[in-house]
């Protein structure tokens, strides 16, 4: 008979037990199906990966995309952001001095007759009352502001047309060139930016008064900016020879000012007034300050997409040059 131990379970003789079979070695471990996350992760690598092939590829084929590329790199490259932050404060300040200039001469006009004129054409009442108390002065003191009026407004013009001259030498990473009239440079800048705030003005004026023109009045408005900056193109720093090279800079100036105008009529307007009732002056100055970094943007992003067509221009040629002929 079989012993068994005090605990009273049989002991089992290992002899006798049976031998595990062995593992078979083709047979492979079914792997878990991944989670949602690991999906979702893989399934975002995969769509990255062919769209940088996909770009890679189109760059190779379309100008575009490639001066896409190099106008990122070039903005990357010049720090356009603290460029444009410069110029914005530049603006400015000829905006301030511009401003107190205006103040003063119109201190010599007949207050009431200002007043009324200004409602007349639209202008709020308590804007136009702001502007009635702000010129009832004496005439002294009148005199005094246009006399430091126009002496800022010459020196920041000067400022203004030196920053850009500054900024599209480093955009082209070219040297700037010598000062050679500093009045010259000052009114330069002046003439300019009041023959665009003229013209944008007198284009909402002809809208307003005239429906009938106003297709025409909104061409204008496209019009000048293109034609004075692709002016002002011409005498600041740039590379290569002619016109045609600075022509998209120039076109992409009258879209973006367009835009900014729109932005101004729609957005920018009303959110003056709200910050002027939630913030005060701060408040203003915050906005008009954002108005003009958009503005130095536009200056910078065009003088960024000539170097750039211009950069394409040079690489296109050496590869032609180093590629074999037949």
């Amino acid at each position: 008979m079989p012993s068994f131990p005090e605990g009273g379970a049989p002991l089992l003789d290992p002899a006798v037990l049976p031998e595990p079979e062995p593992a078979d070695p083709t047979e492979t471990p079914t792997p878990a199906a991944p989670g949602r996350v690991a999906r979702a992760r893989a399934w975002s690598e995969v769509t990255v990966a062919r769209g940088v092939d996909w770009t890679n590829q189109a760059r190779a084929t379309h100008r575009s995309v490639d001066v896409g590329f190099l106008a990122a790199d070039r903005d990357k490259r010049v720090a356009a952001a603290v460029l444009a932050g410069g110029l914005a404060y530049r603006i400015f300040f000829w905006i301030l001095a511009m401003s107190l200039l205006a103040n003063g001469a119109l201190g010599f006009v007949d207050v009431d007759a200002l007043k009324d004129r200004l409602e007349a054409q639209g202008v709020d009442p308590e804007v136009a009352g702001m502007m009635q108390q702000a010129t009832q002065s004496s005439v002294t003191l009148n005199w005094w502001l246009v006399v430091v009026g126009a002496w800022l407004v010459l020196w920041t013009g000067y400022l203004g047309a030196k920053t850009l001259v500054l900024v599209h030498a480093a955009v082209w990473g070219i040297p700037p060139p010598r000062v050679r009239s500093r009045l010259r440079m000052s009114l330069t800048f002046t003439v300019g930016a009041l023959t665009l705030v003229v013209s944008m003005a007198a284009a909402r004026w002809v809208r307003d008064a005239l429906p009938q023109f106003g297709v025409l009045a909104t061409l204008g408005v496209v019009a000048v900016p293109f034609s004075l900056w692709l002016l002002a193109s011409r005498r600041l720093p740039h590379q290569g020879e002619g016109w045609a090279g600075l022509v998209p800079g120039a076109a992409l100036i009258a879209v973006g000012v367009e835009a900014i105008h729109v932005f101004t009529v729609y957005f920018l307007g009303p959110k003056l007034v709200n910050a002027t009732e939630l913030y005060g002056v701060v408040g203003v100055v915050s906005t008009v300050l954002f108005w003009f970094y958009l503005t130095g943007r536009l200056i910078i992003g065009a003088a960024t997409l000539n170097a750039s067509l211009y950069e394409q221009d040079l690489n296109a040629r050496a590869a032609a040059g180093s590629a074999p002929t037949d």
